[in-house]
Order: C-alpha cells, then structure tokens, then sequence
C-alpha cells in the first residue's frame, strides 16, 4: 500500500440530468446583442448600407418617419435582392452568404440582426428579384424572441411575382423595415436626418464620387472629405502632399485560396493656410478644419475609424488640424488592423505598426511643420490692426532715426521717419538675442528668433490661438514688440549701444528661466 502522501485520487464522474442544457440561451443572448457595440444609430445604418452596396446597389434611400407605433425607419435598394433561402439567413445570427471573406465590406453575417435590433424591436426584410421571379418577407420580432415564441426563423411569406410590383419597387431590391425604433439617439426626425446626412457622407464618401446615391428622406448624402481633395465634395481646396505610400502586407492569419498580401495605401493633404486661416471659428467649425487633426481609416473605401493612429511618439498640436492623412486597407488584413463585428474602430497589432508607423509619423511631423511656417508668413494681422495703431498713434512717439551707412558720422546719417508700419515675423537667427529689428524707410521689421525658448513657451502659442480664431493674445505679444522696437529705433547712437546690451541680458535671463 502506497504511503497517504502518494495515494492516487481518481475523481469518477456522475450525470446529475439526463437533458441536455443549450449552449446558448437565445432571447437573453439576443436581448444582451442590443448593447453589442454600436456606438450611434448611424454606425447600425452604415451595416444595411453595406449589405446594399455589396448587393450592387446604386440607389439607396433612406426614409425616417413618425408614426401611432413610434418612430420607423425604411432602407431601399435596387440591388440585386435575395430569395426565401438567402432572406431567412440574412435573419439569422451568423447566417450570412460571405461568412469569413475578405473580398468585400461584409464578412461576419452579424449586421442585420445585430444593428436593427441595437435601434428597434422589430425588424423586417422584404425582397425581389426579376430572374427568378420571387417577392418573398420575412421578420424577427423582439418581444417574441424574449418570451420564447419564436425560436427559430420560419419560411418567408411569398407575394406576387417581381414582374407584377408597380413603382417605386424596382426590378430587384431590398427593403429592411426597423418598427419601433426605441433606440434611436434621437428622438426628432429632423435631427437624425441631419446627422445621417453628416456621417454617411463622410463614411461612403468614395461609393457616392463613384456614383452611388443615398437619400435620406429625399435629400441626397452629399460627399463629406475630410482631406478636402475631392472636387465633388461640399468643401475641397486642399493639395495631395507627396505620392501614395503603398505597402504590401503579409497577413499573419493566412485563409487558404486567400492572395499572399494585402495592400495598404496611405494618403497625405495639405491645408491651404493663406486662404482658408482667417476663416471665422465657427465656419472652420462648420466645415472640418477646427479640431479635425487625426487619420482616417477606410477598410474597402468605407470609413471604419478615425484618430491618433499610427503617429508614434508625435503629440498633437493645433498646427495639426491644417493636414489630413487618409489610410485604406483591404479586407484580408482585418486580423492586423483588428476589426470587429461592427466595423466601428481598429485596434491595429504591433507588426502593423511597426510596418506603418515610421513613414506616418516622420510625414505628419514634416506637415506639422510646414504649417507651423505657413503660420509664420501670415500670421501677421491682414488687416493692419497693428499698423492702424501706429498710424494714430505715431505722431505721439519719438521718430526713428535711419543710418544709412554705418561708415557715416552720427550728424549726417540720422535721418527722422514718422515709420507707421511694422514687419513682425519668427525665424531663426544666428545669434541668442530674443529679437533683432531694422528700420527701413516707414517700417520696421522684427525678427523674433524661433530658437530662442520664449518662442516655443509663449510666442507660438500666441500663433496657435489665433489660428483658432483668437487674435487678442497675439496681438499683444507683438504690441510689445513692436513697442520695444520702436525704443531702439528712435535711440541715438550712444543709446543704443546700451540697449544692445540691455537686450543682450535680458534675452538670457529669459532663456534661463523659460527653460
């Protein structure tokens, strides 16, 4: 007999019910699916016009009404419909025709459940087609799902054949009817519609260029860019920065039959900041420019996501909202960019980044940049704010005194201007000082020196909020300035030589506390 401390226990197993218990409890899975991750109700529209799309749709209308039952919506199509086996899948949880391919924008077979029941408790698909001839319906009701009447999905009702329908039903096509949207994430008409109209524009943006027409309650989605480069988009403007970086990518999940790579395409644009920053706040609210820094991703030319992506170790600044960079991937790369279900977000993997990342970020800090000193050039004040201060002002200030060659005595070379015009623009100088100025015929121009800390800590953010719309903080930066300026320009020889060193001091004791 073996010693208690090496004794052999053998659990025996023993069958306490003889039913078997379901692996999925149905109404309370398809109850909790309603919270499933679809973030507004245009996030679940954007599944039904995807499944038209891939049905070769080329006319999607979307009708938005109140009625004694509570608010309904109606998605339409004249794709190529579905008969009564592929209707009863498009119902079912899983059930889709595409399960598992990487081809086009549908993959999982979850959204037409999924999405009508995160918005309403009814849901019902009526379709047609002309070859074979077939005009089938059918339905899920929540209540009844919950209440355990209605496990399974049954036969579609069969109507007249698509040959017989009158207007508007066309010759083949869709129709997915969501009845008592209690869901909805809002509750007038007028303001779902404008904001279908917002994000579907921008979402299907590429499929409405093309030529594809959603409507929403009769007006027609416009094309919404956010990199402003398409012409046929409400607001464009901006110019392609460099050529496409296009890479090749080798999934890590590979699917037999699947192409060995998937391409990544990745697009640059540049704000024009001359003509587009002296916009009022609110229309560069209105329009995408305010607050719109980030990078767009299209999986298959539909927008999924949009943020920080990408970027590495760049932060963001105000600057950043002046370039847009757009990436488009196809579907095979889904595991890399880690899509879910619902198509709304990626969680990219750090193989993917490390592909992408370098080129991104080093670009969007090259852009970051290039605005930064577009800023620079029109910063100043186009409407001389400045200047009409020193206009009314400059009979009440000492006039400044211009050598014209520093070889001429002090006698013969001091001439006085009244100097009602002032230049002020950062750059890099060639010495620490925080400025240098030079007064020339009426005007004078400032240098601030862009290396100097004072830059970075004060005079650039001065920049920023007037490229926001804000003008006050900046332009008192460069009334003391020019204020400064104005003293060294009208002291005399002997004077000035003590305001050098003045300056001189000052700039260090202000580098040393900035930094």
């Amino acid at each position: 007999m073996k010693p208690d401390d090496e004794t052999e226990f053998r659990p025996t197993t023993t069958s306490i019910h003889s039913d078997p218990v379901p692996l999925i409890n149905a109404p309370r899975v398809v109850e909790a699916l309603r919270d499933a991750g679809y973030l507004d109700t245009a996030s679940a529209i954007s599944e039904l016009v995807d499944n038209a799309l891939e049905a070769d749709a080329t006319r999607i209308s979307i009708e938005i009404s109140k009625t004694e039952g509570g608010l309904r919506i109606e998605v339409s199509d004249n794709g190529l419909g579905m008969a009564s086996d592929e209707v009863r899948r498009a119902l079912q949880y899983g059930g889709s025709s595409r399960f598992g391919s990487r081809k086009g924008v549908g993959r999982f077979g979850m959204g037409l459940p999924t999405s009508s029941f995160s918005q309403a408790r009814r849901v019902e698909v009526e379709s047609w087609q002309e070859k074979p001839q077939s005009h089938v319906m059918s339905s899920l009701d929540l209540q009844s799902i919950i209440e355990g009447e209605f496990g399974n999905i049954g036969l579609p009702y069969v109507f007249l054949p698509a040959s017989e329908l009158e207007p508007p039903y066309t010759k083949s096509g869709t129709i997915i009817r969501w009845i008592d949207c209690d869901r909805l994430d809002f509750k007038r008409v007028s303001t779902i519609e404008s904001k279908l109209l917002q994000q579907l524009g921008r979402r299907f943006r590429k499929a409405i260029a093309s030529g594809k027409e959603i409507l929403i309650n009769g007006v027609r989605t416009p094309v919404i860019d956010p990199l402003f480069l398409c012409e046929a988009a409400l607001c464009s403007g901006a110019e392609r920065y460099g050529n496409d970086l296009v890479y090749q990518v080798k999934p890590r999940v590979s699917v037999p039959g699947d192409p060995e790579t998937g391409k990544v395409v990745v697009r640059f644009s540049e704000l024009p900041v001359d003509k587009w920053r002296k916009l009022p706040a609110e229309r560069k609210r209105q329009i995408g420019i305010s607050s719109g820094a980030g990078v767009s991703i299209l999986r298959a030319g539909r927008e999924i996501d949009f943020g920080w992506y990408f970027l590495g170790s760049k932060r963001r600044e105000n600057y950043d909202d002046w370039w847009r960079c757009e990436i488009d991937f196809e579907p095979l790369l889904d595991e890399e960019f880690g899509i879910s279900h619902t198509k709304q977000g990626i969680r990219p993997t750090q193989y993917l980044r490390n592909i992408l990342t370098p080129d991104v970020e080093k670009t969007a800090r090259a852009l970051t940049q290039r605005a930064r000193e577009a800023h620079s050039k029109t910063c100043y004040d186009d409407e001389g704010r400045l200047d009409d201060l020193l206009r009314r002002k400059t009979r009440f200030l000492p006039p400044v005194k211009r050598r014209d060659s520093p070889l001429e005595t002090d006698k013969t070379s001091l001439r006085k201007s009244p100097c009602d015009m002032m230049t002020i623009l950062p750059c890099k100088l060639d010495h620490t000082d925080l400025y240098e100025m030079e007064p020339s015929g009426t005007s004078i121009s400032v240098k601030i020196n862009s290396e100097h800390p004072f830059y970075a800590s004060v005079y650039e953010k001065a920049i920023e909020q007037q490229s926001k719309g804000s003008e006050d903080l900046k332009f008192a930066v460069d009334l003391i300035f020019a204020s400064l300026a104005r003293c060294e320009a009208s002291a005399s020889r002997e004077d000035q030589a003590a305001l050098e060193r003045l300056k001189s001091n000052l700039s260090d004791v202000m580098a040393t506390l900035l930094t």
